[in-house]
C-alpha cells in the first residue's frame, strides 16, 4: 500500500540530495544557489515517517551529512498560513492542494527551528512585507545576502 512506500521514497530523496550536495562534486569556485537544502529532507521525513522509520532515516542521514557542502548563507522565506493558502490556491497546483493550515503551521515551526540551529548566517524574509517580484525589494535582499557572504 501507500504507507509502505513512504520510507523508500524518503530514502530516494535523501540519496538525491546527497548526490546534489556532495563535496566531491561541488564546484571549486563561483556562487551557487540551491532552492532546496539537506535540512529540508529531515523536515519532510519527520512529517511523513513512522518513529522507527525516522530513526533509520536519521542514522543514514547523519552518516551522509559530513560528506556534503553546507550552506554559507541560508535564506528563509516565510509568510503566514493564510497567505500561503491563498498563494497555493492561486497557483492551482494539484500536488499542493493537500496542504492544510495545520501542515503549513507545522512546516513553518520546523523551518524556524532549522534557522535557529543553523551553523551559518540566516537571512529571514517576511514575504508578506517583501515582494521579491519588485526590483528594488529584490535588490535589497540580494545586497543583504552578499553582505553575509
Amino acid at each position: 500500500g501507500r504507507d509502505e512506500m513512504v520510507l523508500p521514497s524518503q530514502l530516494y530523496f535523501l540519496m538525491s540530495r546527497v548526490s546534489q550536495l556532495s563535496l566531491s562534486t561541488w564546484p571549486a569556485d563561483g556562487l551557487f544557489v540551491r532552492d532546496y537544502g539537506f535540512c529540508q529532507d529531515r523536515i519532510f521525513a519527520a512529517a511523513r515517517l513512522a518513529r522507527d522509520d525516522l530513526g533509520l532515516y536519521d542514522r543514514l542521514a547523519c552518516r551522509f551529512e559530513r560528506l556534503l557542502k553546507s550552506p554559507d548563507v541560508l535564506v528563509h522565506l516565510d509568510a503566514a498560513e493564510d497567505t500561503l493558502l491563498e498563494r497555493i490556491a492561486a497557483r492551482g497546483r494539484e500536488f499542493e492542494k493537500a496542504m492544510t493550515r495545520q501542515f503549513l503551521s507545522a512546516m513553518r515551526r520546523a523551518y524556524n527551528g532549522v534557522g535557529a540551529e543553523a551553523a551559518c548566517p540566516v537571512v529571514r524574509i517576511d514575504c508578506e512585507a517583501v515582494d521579491l517580484r519588485a526590483d528594488r525589494q529584490r535588490a535589497a535582499v540580494i545586497s543583504k545576502i552578499r553582505e553575509m557572504l
